[in-house]
């Protein structure tokens, strides 16, 4: 399931490289582009997580690649349409940049007068128009259009407002420099903005119009879409256009570089590399295990009185149910039990995240959840009814369904009669486990144990 993702990951940079020199750029610029991907801890991160990001950006990479010679001297636009059609099938965003595309190509055959190339233009539209439009009847529109999703995804439209300027900072700061939790100083993201903008616009008036049309066009196409609420403005939905931002940076810097008198604007090119490139160098190269958003469940399954515990029910979060059938097998993998749980646990809904809430108590929820796996008594938890909510900046103060905890802990309690139980949670909010946590408590139920991971954490509680 990985591999889509490492693979993209690995052609990445070599991609980058390929469409820098392609666009016009040197040494010094093609270095800096290569550094943008390279170094960035976002792709090292989705290059080994099951998520579509970096396929996403290395689409991006490969469309306008093949749309180089197309929009700037009309050849190639055969290969480009089929290129194009192909871009559609594996990854969403490139509809942005190759409606980014089209627009260029159209406005490169007005300024030559090419009527011939305009209709040209028009039909390779008109395919990936097409192409598009099945996919989002086949595939999309029931997310589209989904109530639960756009009030997900509500805070990250742009609009005229202090917020949208967070998703702004938020783009840049995930994209280049890793989590925007850990700025490394007030006002970085701010001074990241301000240095991309400048740079950017450097660029654009040393280089030729293409050059900032096939690199900044696809983010202007993807904020009307965000204006426009059809499209979130988050961080990492927005990651594929990364390279193309790093690519025009680098045109900026390299101008910088080349300019007299030397002593002046050769340290702003470092000023600016410094500040793209440097606090993601320093997370990959320094900190690498901070990259990764890590479970460690499995360790926690290990420790012995844990194992030794054989007797006593565990009551397994329904978002850490996949951990669970994975870290908890001692014998050989059994299909079987893995599509068992499955089907069991399509039956709650999504209880893994991103659950609507269902808008009334859960009294009563769950009772039959009770099986024997893995030589244990598992109570299996009900989804918590948090609505999750994209924010921009987050917050721990959310609540769940009303008395989820409650009946959490009555099925936990009556499980356990007079004994102890243990709780294993992973991909958790905090404020569910402490909902749950208060609601054993005034059961009288007290914590005798707790280990915790990154992402993962085993309590055990006694009367």
């Amino acid at each position: 399931l990985r591999l889509p993702s490492l693979l993209a990951g690995l052609a990445l940079p070599g991609c980058t490289m390929l469409l820098a020199r392609r666009l016009g750029l040197g040494s010094v610029g093609v270095v800096f582009a290569v550094a943008t991907v390279t170094l960035a801890p976002q792709f090292i991160h989705y290059s080994a997580a099951v998520k579509p990001y970096g396929l996403d950006a290395l689409v991006a990479l490969l469309v306008v690649f093949v749309a180089v010679p197309a929009v700037v001297t009309g050849t190639g636009l055969r290969q480009l349409a089929v290129g194009g059609s192909i871009a559609l099938l594996f990854s969403t965003p490139s509809a942005f940049v190759l409606a980014n595309v089209g627009v260029a190509g159209v406005c490169n055959a007005l300024a030559r007068r090419d009527r011939r190339e305009c209709l040209r233009w028009g039909g390779v539209g008109a395919l990936w128009a097409a192409i598009f439009g099945f996919l989002y009847l086949a595939l999309f529109r029931d997310v589209a259009t989904s109530g639960f999703m756009r009030r997900f995804w509500s805070a990250t439209f742009l609009g005229l407002d202090t917020r949208s300027m967070v998703l702004v900072r938020n783009w840049l700061v995930e994209g280049f420099s890793g989590r925007t939790g850990e700025l490394v100083f007030p006002g970085y993201g701010a001074l990241l903005v301000v240095a991309v903008v400048a740079a950017s616009l450097i660029s654009t008036v040393r280089r030729p119009v293409n050059f900032a049309a096939l690199t900044l066009g696809p983010i202007l196409v993807v904020a009307l879409a965000s204006g426009a609420h059809r499209y979130p403005f988050a961080d990492r939905l927005l990651l594929f256009t990364i390279p193309l931002i790093g690519i025009a940076v680098a045109g900026g810097v390299e101008a910088l570089v080349w300019r007299h008198p030397k002593l002046v604007f050769r340290p702003l090119a470092l000023a600016l590399t410094v500040l793209v490139v440097g606090r993601g160098m320093a997370i990959t190269l320094g900190h690498p295990e901070a990259i990764m958003w890590r479970e460690d469940l499995g360790p926690l399954l290990k420790d012995p009185p844990f194992r030794a515990a054989r007797g006593e029910p565990v009551y397994v979060f329904p978002a850490a149910l996949p951990a669970w059938l994975i870290y908890s097998e001692e014998g050989p993998r059994s299909r079987a039990r893995y599509r068992y749980f499955a089907r069991l646990s399509d039956s709650l809904g999504p209880p893994a995240g991103n659950a609507p809430s269902r808008g009334r108590p859960v009294d009563g929820e769950g009772e039959s959840l009770v099986f024997t796996d893995a030589g244990r008594r598992i109570l299996l938890g009900v989804p918590s009814g948090y609505e999750g909510v994209y924010r921009p900046q987050w917050s721990p103060t959310y609540a769940t369904d009303q008395s989820w905890g409650d009946n959490e802990a009555r099925r936990i309690v009556h499980e356990s009669g007079g004994g102890c139980s243990w709780l294993v949670f992973s991909h958790y909010k905090p404020f569910e486990l402490d909902s749950l946590d208060a609601a054993l408590s005034r059961r009288g139920r007290r914590l005798d144990r707790r280990q915790d991971g990154r992402g993962a954490e085993v309590r055990r509680y006694c009367q």
